[in-house]
């Protein structure tokens, strides 16, 4: 009933009780025809005002009102189960969970064990997957069998194709390398919501640019640097993942895909480690532990840096350096 110019919600109601209650001529004498006129319309002004704001919210952006239907319908209980965690990844940030749900309809959560193949080469998909839990590897094989390592991806992030595109065949193979879950979405879904959704085609903007960001370091470590910096780059993106607390870095995967990610041998990779070990650090099997919070400082570029929680830091050194490189410039 607020800024309503004539009379506040619920007037009419009044003159229809006292109606009802036998009143009729002192209602008629005391209501004139324009002013009941004026009340009834007011009072359908404020509801009409009210169910545009109520539609307005339900559909959020033009959602159609079947879409809007489906969204009493169930998810998989995997994915209720997980609704909060699933709401908190990066592709989906800044979204209600209206429509987080109906991006979700016939998405499902796949348990997989290690070195399992769910995503081939040349094959066709109509799916899109986000890491929950576990490691991920995406490569590219030739005609002889020989494979490329890609990327090597963690807890929240994408495995991005080519399905936003339209594109039918993916163009990489994805093989879990530790026990993962994995929430596969409709890639139909996911393109049609992202076409009316401001926010989610953000956000998964902001998924392809950093992967590509990510592909862009990798591609300068193994053709700049030496065997001694990769392996430090890599542990400084461990560390920032899952170290910055004092916490053992945890080696997620075998020392000898370690190696073939970084472009060395294995046998390389053990050397490199022995030298780590003069610096003070303690390796054993699948731990790392560092001599002191800054001992990777030297090995992080600017980018890295901006993941990391000291990086205003006056000693942080890539900080400095890119803020330099940005004043001569």
């Amino acid at each position: 009933s607020k800024g309503a110019p004539i009379a506040a919600m619920g007037q009419l109601d009044d003159i229809l009780r006292r109606m009802k209650s036998g009143s009729v001529k002192a209602v008629l004498a005391d209501t004139a025809f324009p002013k009941w006129m004026q009340i009834f319309n007011t009072e359908l002004d404020q509801y009409h005002t009210g169910l545009q704001k109520t539609v307005h919210h339900m559909t959020e952006g033009n959602l159609s009102t079947s879409a809007q239907n489906n969204y009493s319908q169930s998810l998989d209980n995997d994915v209720e189960q997980n609704l909060t965690l699933i709401g908190t990844l990066p592709l989906f940030r800044g979204l209600s969970e209206m429509t987080l749900r109906m991006i979700l309809k016939g998405s499902r959560i796949i348990e997989l064990g290690k070195n399992e193949l769910f995503l081939r080469q040349g094959e066709s998909t109509s799916r899109h997957f986000v890491i929950l839990d576990g490691w991920v590897k995406t490569y590219k094989t030739n005609p002889d069998g020989q494979e490329s390592i890609l990327q090597i991806a963690g807890r929240k992030e994408s495995i991005l194709d080519g399905g936003f595109s339209g594109q039918q065949l993916t163009n990489l193979s994805a093989k879990t390398i530790a026990p993962s879950h994995i929430l596969s979405i409709s890639m139909h879904t996911l393109r049609d919501h992202a076409s009316r959704n401001r926010e989610l085609t953000q956000n998964i903007l902001t998924a392809t640019q950093a992967r590509l960001g990510r592909l862009v370091g990798q591609y300068e470590q193994i053709t700049l640097h030496t065997a001694m910096e990769r392996v430090g780059w890599f542990l400084v993106n461990l560390h920032l993942e899952t170290g910055l607390e004092g916490e053992p870095l945890k080696l997620p995967f075998d020392k000898a895909l370690i190696a073939s990610f970084l472009n060395i041998k294995p046998e390389t990779f053990s050397r490199i480690l022995k030298e780590f070990r003069k610096k003070g650090f303690i390796i054993n099997k699948h731990e790392v532990v560092l001599p002191d919070p800054h001992a990777l400082c030297s090995y992080c570029d600017p980018e890295m840096a901006l993941r990391c929680c000291r990086a205003e830091a006056a000693n942080c050194a890539p900080i400095q350096a890119a803020k330099k490189s940005g004043e001569r410039i």
